[in-house]
């Protein structure tokens, strides 16, 4: 392909491809925090299990479970426990890191969160405290979706009964929770504004249809989902994704206006991926990075917000604390939004 480089399609050309790189550097970025967040997963929900194990038995025990044929028979504290059983203690023990006692609730409590988000980022002044709110969810939600992926591994290769409906809920989970994260990622801007003042240019997208999306969503059923059209047509839709396209009819195809029952389902292989990343990183010592999680909401904030204005984020989110402080003083870090600087 050929063009003067004074034709206005050159430069479309040129800033398509530097869009197109840009992506790519993007997702591979949010590709390695993925899976770093899936190792740290693991070593969290076992340490939540064998609160004495530690150091070197930890993060060698959580290689073990992963890459061990689930049939084997494992040896912690000189007690014999057979893999399956322990990647489905496992699983359990990652689902409830930052829902503490009830999945389901923290679940509905997305729809909540999200609105409010959106709320205060379009109306019509965005300060310090609504850029930290909006960064801090979007960068949780990317480290609790690489938690629900773990889970998903997990209770895939598991044959416990109760595997198959943990499962399915998670893969729902994890459908709502991309929806909801595009959501905030439709309607709202990545910048704060300078002056107080009312701004119509920050209103980046009219936020009635996604209230009320948002509204359906924590009011009808948990497995309820909004016709793939209108999911489109707000940039929400996932059935697309490499990971969800297998099954996603066999959930929601019954939502469509002309229902589409799906009865083969195709599940992803989450748990190839998951032996793949432990597999891949054997010789690495990427726990020794794991820093204090006091430091946790500290680094949700803009380092050039105003002082008087912390006391206000911590009050905002704090519904969202508990799944962002840890319940143990042990605990390592788990979540922490720098990761994610520069990437929405």
């Amino acid at each position: 392909m050929s063009f003067d480089e004074n034709d206005e399609e050159y430069e479309e050309y040129v800033d398509d491809k530097i869009l197109r790189l840009q992506e790519v550097r993007r997702q591979y970025r949010l590709n390695i925090i993925k899976e770093q967040d899936q190792r740290r997963a693991v070593v969290e929900g076992l340490r939540n299990i064998y609160v004495d194990l530690d150091g070197h038995d930890l993060v060698k025990t959580s290689y073990d479970v992963v890459l061990m044929d689930k049939n084997d028979i494992m040896k912690i504290n000189d007690k014999e426990i057979k893999v399956a059983d322990l990647q489905f203690m496992l699983a359990e023990s990652i689902e409830l890191i930052c829902s503490g006692t009830n999945s389901v609730q923290e679940y509905f409590s997305w729809f909540g969160e999200c609105a409010d988000i959106m709320s205060h980022m379009n109306d019509g002044f965005i300060s310090n405290v609504d850029l930290s709110e909006r960064n801090a969810w979007v960068a949780y939600s990317y480290t609790r979706e690489a938690e629900l992926l773990t889970c998903l591994a997990l209770y895939k290769s598991s044959s416990y009964p109760a595997a198959e409906k943990k499962y399915d809920f998670l893969y729902n989970k994890l459908v709502k929770l991309r929806q909801m994260r595009s959501a905030i990622l439709e309607t709202t801007i990545g910048t704060a504004d300078e002056k107080e003042e009312k701004n119509k240019e920050n209103e980046k997208t009219p936020l009635s249809g996604y209230m009320d999306a948002l509204s359906k969503f924590g009011s009808m059923g948990a497995m309820w989902n909004m016709p793939v059209k209108e999911l489109y047509q707000m940039g929400m839709y996932h059935g697309d994704d490499y990971d969800l396209a297998g099954e996603y009819k066999y959930f929601y195809g019954k939502y469509e206006p002309v229902a589409e029952l799906e009865e083969h389902r195709e599940k992803y292989a989450f748990e190839k991926d998951l032996k793949k990343n432990f597999a891949s990183n054997m010789s690495k010592k990427h726990f020794e990075e794991l820093s204090p999680s006091e430091e946790l909401i500290e680094n949700c904030e803009q380092k050039e917000e105003k002082k008087e204005d912390k006391k206000l984020v911590n009050r905002r989110i704090h519904h969202l604390r508990k799944y962002y402080v840890p319940r143990h003083k042990k605990r390592k870090k788990f979540f922490d939004a720098e990761r994610y600087r520069g990437l929405f």
